[in-house]
């Protein structure tokens, strides 16, 4: 089972403006929600960190590669109307946040 819920993703309707974006509610699945959690990476100090400088368990590790994989991709640029193909994936994790973060 994926960690993501492509049908709430297909679901989900874009707003156009200002920019092109959506807010999809039920992004991860319920099922596994509280693994992520358990899994993610701990952080103990500010910033964002590329994962590949994390420690993180499975669940975690299945949530990175559904994010990386051509279904979300190929529905993503479908919806937004955008070609990512060739396109770089960068993900990063946060542990905290500071004022100065926004």
């Amino acid at each position: 089972m994926s960690s993501i819920s492509i049908d709430a993703i297909r679901k989900t309707s874009v707003t156009w403006q200002p920019f092109p974006f959506m807010v999809v509610k039920n992004f991860l699945q319920p099922a596994i929600l509280e693994k992520i959690f358990t899994d993610f990476p701990k952080i103990t100090k500010p910033g964002s960190f590329p994962v590949s400088e994390l420690n993180y368990g499975s669940a975690f590790a299945e949530l990175l590669s559904d994010l990386q994989g051509a279904t979300l991709t190929e529905i993503l640029a479908e919806k937004l109307q955008i070609d990512l193909s060739n396109r770089p994936i960068m993900i990063t994790a946060r542990g905290m946040c500071r004022e100065k973060d926004g």
